[in-house]
């Protein structure tokens, strides 16, 4: 269930929330998170939202 609506197996998420915590992994999250999962999300067509 997301908020009120469930969200189905089948159905595609188009929007994702990211919250970054700026003193993880010595303060690399950020990097990591555009190296590894930004690129990925991006190619899957999810608008991301980085909040840091």
């Amino acid at each position: 269930v997301f908020g009120n609506h469930r969200i189905l197996p089948n159905s595609a998420i188009k929007k994702a929330t990211v919250f970054l915590n700026p003193a993880a992994c010595k303060g690399k999250a950020r990097t990591l998170f555009e190296k590894n999962a930004a690129p990925v999300l991006h190619l899957a067509g999810i608008d991301i939202t980085v909040v840091k």
